[in-house]
């Protein structure tokens, strides 16, 4: 799910990578962040920071 101030798509090619560490490298390198909701992950711009950073 994306925050409406976030668009665009993004395209990876992960191998033996969890879920966990691509977040992470996307957030490293776009700065994205992104919050876990329950069974949803939620991207936000770089300049946005969620109550929990994931």
């Amino acid at each position: 799910m994306l925050s409406p101030k976030v668009g665009g798509s993004l395209t990876l090619d992960l191998h033996h990578v969890t879920l966990d560490d691509a977040l992470r490298a996307i957030r490293a390198a776009y700065g994205y962040q992104y919050e876990v909701q329950g069974r949803q992950i939620v991207i936000y711009p770089p300049h946005r920071k969620p109550a929990s950073i994931g």
